[in-house]
């Protein structure tokens, strides 16, 4: 905090101010552009420039993305690359024309966008700089964005330079290694890295704005590769050509792309003219050995006579099991806690598929190495920050609220919420479509065993649990 307290000192005697009223300036200045965009030291430079004072602070070593303030000036950064943009025209202020573009940087605590301006924007492509690339920003300064966010800005006395350095190069994480699973994704979040499987093949439709302009959508949903938790992508105003030839399946990574939450409590991803697709992997398809797993929990039958359940192997790994035709009537003859083995018809990473009722077969002795139901409970305060399906015991504080809710595309959707709690504290339980019934006839008062739900944090930030198709729920009577 050295040259911090330094240039304090010195816009507090420029602007003749006492200490205590340039703190609340700063203090205020901070809260109006909202926490997490400013550090003191950006608070500051906003705070003399709103008196009209220019401070002098340059820094000349090589920073990180956690070093960058609102107001820091001639800086030199070290980062990867996430995204690159297409170049794009701006009309300066005595009217000549000008280009700009925008790149996305990230290294492994940040990511921010970077602005390149006028004949900077042709370096990316002269120097043939590609997602991945790890680059030096030379004389680089930081902005406030509309949103609040810190822009890093590359203009006339500034350069950029492709990094070749091996050692300082292995310091930043890849692409490959920051990309998320759908599931890990539990809050709103820009400039992701997002891997899944093809659901739906991609649609592309026209649409015009308030203003009269064209725009495009490319939207497709994509499935989690370990669970069947699917989101829906948009991708707006881009020509990604590399959607045509996507086929449901396919393992895909999505890159630069925003998680939104949406006001029913479910993630979106929406990419933009900056957003890349690679295709990873084809379908990963294969006819399965037999496979043994305890039987956990066994959701609400779906349309056309199936059921999806959740099972653990004994290295305690996840399985959904989806069983269908004569596989849906020999799983709901079986009680969860039992040992089963599996024929798959097919397996689709941790999906399991049974169409079949000799597919699925009891296992007469039991075996410790699978972990037992009980094993798994835990108290609401402990399921914060889990990633998978957890498993509570808590008793019912409200009657479930049950209402329709309009999603983005117009249609419909029953959406129930009930408040449950235990002896660590109380959590709501969210359930969508279908999946209601398992709250509708739960009433206040009532012991209830949890089985197989996942935690979320919702878009108020609030942490919730989410029903999903393999969970139940069972009253406790005794």
């Amino acid at each position: 905090m050295a040259e911090f307290d330094r240039l304090f000192d010195e816009l507090q005697k420029r602007s003749s101010m006492d200490k205590s009223a340039l703190s609340k300036l700063i203090d205020e200045k901070k809260k109006k552009v909202g926490a997490g965009y400013l550090t003191d030291m950006g608070a500051l430079f906003l705070v003399a420039s709103d008196l009209g004072i220019t401070l002098d602070y340059t820094m000349t070593s090589d920073l990180t993305l956690k070093n960058l303030y609102v107001g820091a000036n001639e800086i030199t950064i070290l980062s990867r690359v996430l995204s690159i943009y297409p170049v794009q025209n701006y009309t300066r202020k005595d009217g000549s024309q000008g280009f700009y573009r925008k790149i996305i940087l990230f290294d492994k605590d940040d990511s921010i966008k970077a602005t390149l301006w006028d004949e900077k924007a042709t370096l990316i492509d002269s120097l043939n700089i590609n997602p991945n690339t790890v680059v030096r920003i030379i004389k680089g300064y930081v902005k406030a964005d509309l949103d609040g966010r810190p822009v890093l800005h590359l203009g006339l006395r500034g350069s950029i330079e492709v990094v070749n350095d091996q050692e300082l190069i292995r310091k930043f994480p890849t692409i490959e290694e920051v990309t998320k699973d759908i599931s890990a994704i539990k809050s709103p979040a820009p400039y992701l890295s997002v891997r899944g499987s093809i659901k739906t093949e991609p649609k592309s439709s026209q649409f015009t704005r308030k203003d009269g302009s064209q725009g495009s959508v490319i939207h497709f949903y994509i499935n989690d590769i370990e669970s069947d938790q699917a989101v829906r992508v948009a991708i707006w105003d881009s020509e990604l050509k590399a959607v045509e030839s996507l086929q449901i399946g396919f393992i895909v990574r999505l890159i630069n792309v925003r998680a939104k939450m949406l006001s029913y409590g479910e993630i979106e991803l929406h990419g933009d003219a900056g957003t890349s697709l690679e295709v990873i992997s084809k379908k990963i398809i294969h006819k399965a050995s037999p496979m043994s797993f305890r039987l956990l929990s066994i959701g609400p039958t779906q349309e056309g006579k199936s059921s999806s359940a959740l099972l653990i192997d004994s290295v305690k790994r996840f399985y959904t099991l989806l069983a269908k035709n004569g596989a849906y009537n020999k799983l709901l003859s079986i009680k969860p806690d039992n040992l089963i083995t599996c024929y798959p018809k097919e397996i689709i990473n941790s999906k399991i598929v049974c169409d079949d009722e000799k597919s699925i077969v009891t296992k007469t002795l039991d075996d410790p190495i699978y972990p037992k139901l009980e094993s798994l409970l835990l108290k609401i305060k402990d399921t914060r920050n889990i990633d998978h399906p957890v498993f509570i015991k808590a008793i019912a504080l409200s009657h479930a609220s049950i209402k329709d809710v309009a999603t983005k595309d117009g249609s419909i959707i029953k959406k129930a919420e009930i408040m449950v709690g235990d002896e660590t504290g109380e959590r709501k339980i969210i359930a969508w479509r279908d999946l209601s019934i398992l709250l509708e006839k739960i009433s206040p008062g009532e012991k209830l065993r949890i089985n197989a739900i996942i935690p979320q944090i919702s878009e108020n930030n609030e942490p919730v649990f989410i029903i999903r198709p393999y969970s139940s729920i069972e009253k406790i009577t005794s």
